[in-house]
């Protein structure tokens, strides 16, 4: 298994303060070297496309274009999420993204169904966006089996007190730590009294200006403190 370690350092910060943007002089979150300085294992916007098989399940994909807004939906209201189920992928996608193209019907039960995801499962809006929302919380794993190598960035949720099939870690509800998200995406965390980390991608708007005051208004947009704490996490906190 292929881990991305996240060095937590403070390297830049930006405080949110009624929907403005305050920014330390150093507003790149790679260090004095800017944007360009950025590791290779972040992307410079754009989403993940198509899904992925793995040790015999199946995984999501993110179906977003490369021009589609990060924000795509609010939490009090995720109706605007819709599922994309088929043989290959169970993914949400957004009211401005095109689906995953289909793959072909040569499955006994659709990608949603072998995952063990329940029918008329409600769709959940993360970090302003449009996600499955698998429970992927260890802890309320309740049989006696050994989760599944799910191998690099992908992550399997509980479904009915066990493990179901592998899925991307950006269709959790929340991952258990940043090195779950894929080595392309951001991971968020919202803290109030514990971690609460998404997995996100890097939003298109802030392609080729990877700073905190780009990515804050958009991952913490009602947040009272964020920051870059790493080369991949963004950090917000109620104030």
């Amino acid at each position: 298994m292929r881990w991305l370690p996240l060095i937590p350092i403070l390297l830049a910060g930006a405080w949110t303060c009624g929907g403005k943007v305050t920014v330390d002089a150093d507003t790149s979150p790679w260090g004095a070297g800017g944007a360009d300085a950025a590791p290779d294992s972040v992307a410079k916007g754009g989403t993940s496309t198509g899904g992925t098989t793995t040790g015999g399940s199946t995984t999501g994909g993110s179906a977003g274009a490369v021009d589609d807004p990060f924000v795509q939906c609010s939490e009090a209201d995720p109706s605007v999420c819709k599922l994309f189920n088929d043989c290959c992928s169970c993914t949400a996608y957004g009211p401005d993204e095109p689906a995953t193209p289909k793959c072909p019907p040569t499955c006994s039960k659709n990608a949603c169904m072998a995952l063990g995801l329940p029918s008329g499962h409600k769709l959940e809006c993360k970090v302003g966006r449009c996600i499955v929302g698998f429970d992927c919380n260890p802890t309320h794993a309740t049989c006696n089996e050994p989760p599944p190598d799910c191998g690099p960035w992908a992550i399997a949720p509980v479904i009915n007190g066990c493990w179901g099939g592998c899925v991307q870690a950006a269709d959790c509800v929340n991952v258990p730590q940043c090195e779950a998200c894929d080595k392309s995406d951001l991971c968020v965390n919202h803290f109030s009294s514990n971690d609460d980390l998404h997995c996100v991608p890097v939003p298109n708007e802030c392609a080729g200006d990877l700073t905190s005051k780009c990515f804050c208004p958009l991952v913490c947009p009602n947040w009272g403190f964020c920051k870059v704490v790493g080369p991949n996490t963004v950090q917000c906190e109620k104030t």
